[in-house]
Formats: structure tokens, sequence, C-alpha cells
């Protein structure tokens, strides 16, 4: 048994506003207005649509680039946190055995936390733990992210509060008591 071809519906009859299909070659002044020109009007939507995507696209990749960029600096920031973190335990381990900061330098520091990157008193780095301040009861310690923002920890075991972050350079200020304003 072979298909028989579905024929194909019947054409709506014309509209008055449309013209028939002998006016093909109607122009201005007729006021018939040619199948062709539907074709025109169809493609300049498209192009109007295409427009508006592509100026969407551009909005959606520059707020993406932004986003990306704030998140990778974001996570340069809390890596330089997480390292002065790392370095304030590994300073409370030197003071717990001998109630003293005094003499936690760079080699000390390196022998119990030796995955981190340790300097004298320095300016504040990226990926360097600076020791700007070790006596008795008091410790100040830098490093700055690889987004430029340098970041301090700080403890004052003379003080109510103990531990304090800010975001100073320790080398300029090598007092624990400037490292204040939190993270």
């Amino acid at each position: 048994m072979s298909q028989q071809p579905i024929p194909a519906p019947p054409m709506p009859p014309p509209r008055p506003d449309m013209g028939t299909a002998d006016s093909w070659s109607s122009g201005p002044g007729t006021g018939d207005r040619a199948p062709w020109s539907w074709v025109a009007i169809i493609a300049g939507g498209i192009l109007v649509a295409a427009a508006v995507i592509a100026i969407v696209a551009a909005v959606v990749g520059h707020v993406s680039k932004v986003s990306r960029s704030h998140a990778q600096v974001t996570a340069q920031d809390r890596l330089a946190e997480a390292d002065l973190r790392n370095a304030i335990a590994v300073a409370k381990v030197y003071f717990t055995n001998g109630d003293t900061y005094r003499g936690f330098d760079p080699s000390v520091a390196a022998t119990i936390e030796p995955s981190l990157s340790w300097v004298g008193n320095a300016p504040a780095v990226p990926g360097i733990v600076s020791i700007n301040l070790a006596q008795d009861g008091e410790i100040l310690m830098t490093t700055m992210s690889g987004s430029g923002r340098v970041f301090c920890i700080a403890d004052d075991e003379s003080q109510e509060v103990v531990i304090t972050f800010g975001r100073l350079d320790g080398y300029v200020l090598p007092a624990a008591s400037d490292c204040t304003g939190g993270w």
C-alpha cells in the first residue's frame, strides 16, 4: 500500500490591504502593498531581535567578567587571611611554650609551620608573612593578598581583646594596637 501525498491546505483569500498575487509589481501610490514588503518587515524584526540579543549578551558578559574578577579578588583576599590565621596559630604555639613572643622569628616560625613563607620586619608582599613585631606578650604580622590589599593580625596579651585584625602594613606601624578595623 503506497501512501498518497497530503495536499496543501487551500490559500486564504487575499486581504484587502495586501493586494493580490498579481500585485508583485505594485508600487507607491497604487494603494496595494507588494508581498515582498512583508519579507522586509520580517527581516527588520529579526535584525532588531538580533541587536537586542547582542546587547543583552554584552551586558551579561560584562557582569560575568566583573563577577569573575570580584570572585578572584575575594579568593586572593581569603587566602591572605588564611595565611595570617595560620601564622597567629603558629605564634600562639610558640607563646604557649615560653609565655612570650620574644625570639619568634622567621627561622623559628618555619620550623613550626614550613608551609608558610616567613620574613622578618619587612613591607607586606603577596604570599609571605612578615613578622613585624615580636616582644613579650605582643606580636604583629602582615601580608598582602594577590589583589594588592594589605592585611595584619596582632595579639596583645595585655589587652582585653587579644587577637585583632586590620588592613595596615605593620612595617609602617609596628605596634599591635595599630592593627584594628577588621578584615
